[in-house]
């Protein structure tokens, strides 16, 4: 009865928001996929002896428009984050997809080409940023000489990336994924990397720097994923406890994903990932688990903007309206390492669209309302309180259950791979 209740309320909040950008008239008649309905699953174990939780804190793309770029020459990049920087700090290792090019000198723009000023990989890294991907559409807005200054810029500040290589190491056999060991009282977690993207907006591609997705690099040609992909997943799977994939793909500005989306997330995780965090829409899409015999993988469909200039979009595509998505990583007393469930923090664009924030606990019940749609729930249980947590946010919180610093995060060089193929985009529309 209860499970019945929710799944109605859930459906009359989809015909609530179906005319105010949350959905269209088809989903407000039912999907049949069920993704507008209520995610009824526990995956938090019953709390045995011995074991150890994780966090992860993933966000959707950082690509600061002009406008933003302007309040942080003025004031200074930490100010973009001063807002979100205790729910990133309050994780194990948190992410985002960074979605442009950071060269020294070259002047910051904003669309249709990004560069910034790598003063923000600095700011990054003081909010608590640890993780991002490279393999995005924006990340060629400077050809390669500024993907290769980006990773340089990354590398210099402590941020380990995947997704890209430099164009003086694409004639080199590469690690097929970023190994990251998570590491608390004695206690570890080997977690593998990898980022993929649809394409690269039609720019030339002359090194093959950035690691594709699709068997196409046209946008409107997305869908079946590249054997080249599910080998470096499969790789992963063997060598790690937990693969996480990022996925630049799908249509922007829908909240739900398409069939090709849908198609190649059962891919990557038959293939053996475990979490799937995609990125692209502009906009929140739900979140799903995928059974695969057995072995539970969580999948964000999209994680919307983290950090954009796209307010004027809000009323009908809720494009400043985001999360903090935490994933959390449970190793059993047994040594077996599963997920463990999500939790997230509805955030919004504020200050003049300048710089992400929690959604305060009163007003503003329409984005709340939009962003408990897509993480499939009514009643918000998963939700986090707009207050900076006093410790590390537990996804399975215990009672009792002691809250203690981040885990140390050792970064694994494995062993090269063969390249992954990447061939030049041919055009956008």
């Amino acid at each position: 009865m209860t499970r019945w209740l929710a799944t109605l309320t859930l459906a009359a909040l989809v015909l609530a928001l179906a005319g105010r950008g949350a959905a269209g008239p088809a989903d407000a008649q039912g999907r049949g996929d069920g993704l507008d309905q209520p995610l009824a699953i526990d995956l938090c174990g019953a709390g045995a002896p011995g074991e150890t939780h994780f966090t992860l804190a993933a966000t959707g793309d950082t690509f600061p428009h002009e406008t933003i770029q302007a309040v942080a020459e003025a004031r200074d990049y930490d100010y973009l984050f001063d807002h979100i920087r205790p729910f990133l700090r309050a994780a194990d290792l948190a992410y985002t997809n960074f979605d442009g090019a950071m060269l020294e000198g070259a002047g910051y723009t904003g669309y249709p080409a990004f560069t910034f000023n790598p003063r923000l990989a600095a700011a990054l890294k003081n909010a608590g940023i640890g993780l991002v991907s490279t393999a995005n559409n924006h990340i060629l807005d400077r050809g390669p000489e500024g993907l290769d200054a980006t990773l340089d810029v990354l590398a210099r500040n402590g941020i380990q990336q995947h997704g890209a290589v430099k164009s003086t190491d694409t004639g080199r056999a590469r690690p097929p994924f970023l190994q990251l060991n998570l590491a608390r009282d004695g206690v570890g977690v080997r977690v593998a990397f990898l980022s993929f993207t649809w394409g690269t907006n039609g720019i030339p591609d002359p090194y093959g720097q950035v690691n594709l997705l699709w068997q196409s690099t046209d946008y409107g040609e997305q869908g079946g994923v590249r054997q080249s992909v599910l080998d470096a997943v499969a790789a992963a799977r063997r060598a790690a406890d937990v693969v996480v994939v990022a996925a630049h793909w799908g249509e922007e500005y829908e909240s739900y994903p398409t069939e090709y989306q849908k198609e190649g997330a059962a891919k990557l995780a038959a293939a053996g990932a475990d979490v799937i965090l995609g990125a692209q829409s502009h906009t929140l899409q739900p979140v799903d688990v995928i059974d695969t015999g057995g072995r539970k993988t969580l999948v964000i469909y999209s994680l919307a903007n983290f950090l954009a200039a796209q307010g004027a979009l809000q009323e009908e595509y809720f494009a400043a309206t985001s999360v903090v998505f935490y994933v959390g990583l449970l190793r059993h007393s047994d040594g077996r390492v599963t997920v463990s469930g999500y939790r997230y923090l509805p955030t919004l664009m504020t200050d003049d669209d300048t710089r992400p924030a929690p959604i305060p606990a009163r007003g503003n019940e329409r984005e709340i309302a939009h962003v408990r749609l897509m993480m499939r729930e009514v009643a918000g249980k998963r939700q986090l309180s707009p207050a900076p947590p006093a410790g590390r946010v537990e996804v399975c919180p215990r009672a009792g259950q002691p809250v203690g610093p981040p885990a140390q995060v050792l970064v694994v060089t494995p062993q090269a791979a063969t390249a992954t193929p990447a061939a030049t985009a041919r055009s956008r529309g």
